[in-house]
């Protein structure tokens, strides 16, 4: 017969059988128990040295020398509340920290160590908060823009490559299958499809193109920081998905050759500059449909 120190553990370690689930939902203080998990769950625990507590009871119970029965109903709940308090932080302490954005939005977040990133819209970054100092680990999806405290490697990781640096300012690309960073101070290493690129300020690489050096490297930002998303000899279809994500609304195009290739630029608080801008250097027609949707046509 398991006894109830048993049956509550196995709970906690959410370990328990049909049977013994059976046997748990029968404890006098079953529905104590589970109110209280659920709102445990609900709150930040701060640090708790639970061997110390449970020491301190345990010492206070020898000092009484109780050895009742009611003494033991006493204790064990507040020792289940214990293990409750401690398996939620040590869970809370390992959590990842995401940040995110949604379409028409840019975040600036502060890492741990001072480090900076900038969010692009619909992009996400996943770190975790222990040991940060040690483990300078990022997992981004979309772009963002990094300025680096000095301090251990730092390490960007996409689905489709990865970026190294130890104090630098760079930019960092992963939309619709293309993997790019741009260094705009410092160096940066990229590791791609197990091949290693080292950038120097004004360089970019591209899953598309490989290494390049832009001659009119001016900037040390990234355009889409201040409200300007650029480009250079990119597929029209790239041009298009940008578009969307600054402005939150759906593009309809019709009869046009998406691969055809683009430069130039585009404000995100003007719509009609914005639609202007990406149109009319391709002779293409814009139709505002709704606050949601807009028509492109090559007639």
């Amino acid at each position: 017969m398991m006894t109830r120190e048993q049956l509550i553990q196995k709970w906690l370690d959410h370990d328990l059988s049909k049977t013994e689930e059976e046997a748990f939902m029968q404890l006098d203080d079953y529905a104590e128990l589970t109110k209280l998990s659920r709102a445990m769950k609900q709150v930040d625990v701060p640090p708790y040295d639970i061997d110390a507590q449970m020491a301190s009871l345990q010492e206070a119970v020898k000092e009484q020398h109780v050895k009742t029965l009611n003494w033991k109903k006493i204790l064990l709940p507040i020792a289940a509340i214990l293990v409750i308090c401690f398996g939620i932080f040590k869970f809370s302490n390992n959590q990842l920290t995401t940040v995110e954005t949604i379409a028409a939005q840019k975040q600036t977040t502060e890492l741990p160590d001072g480090s900076i990133v900038q969010l692009n819209a619909n992009s996400e970054i996943l770190f975790s908060q222990k040991n940060w100092k040690d483990n300078r680990n990022i997992s981004l999806k979309g772009e963002a823009f990094f300025k680096v405290s000095k301090g251990e490697k730092f390490v960007v990781e996409t689905s489709l490559g990865k970026v190294t640096v130890l104090g630098t300012q760079f930019n960092v690309q992963e939309r619709e299958g293309v993997f790019e960073v741009f260094c705009f101070e410092g160096s940066v290493k990229v590791d791609f499809k197990g091949k290693s690129e080292v950038l120097k300020p004004g360089q970019l690489f591209s899953s598309e193109t490989g290494l390049s050096f832009n001659s009119s490297f001016i900037d040390k930002t990234p355009t889409w920081i201040n409200g300007k998303s650029t480009f250079k000899s990119k597929p029209y279809k790239y041009i298009i998905a940008e578009f969307e994500r600054q402005y939150n609304l759906k593009i309809n195009a019709l009869n046009i050759d998406t691969s055809q290739l683009f430069t130039g630029s585009f404000p995100h608080e003007n719509l009609e500059k914005a639609l202007q801008a990406i149109t009319m250097p391709l002779q293409i027609n814009a139709k505002i449909i709704d606050s949601k949707t807009i028509l492109l046509s090559s007639e």
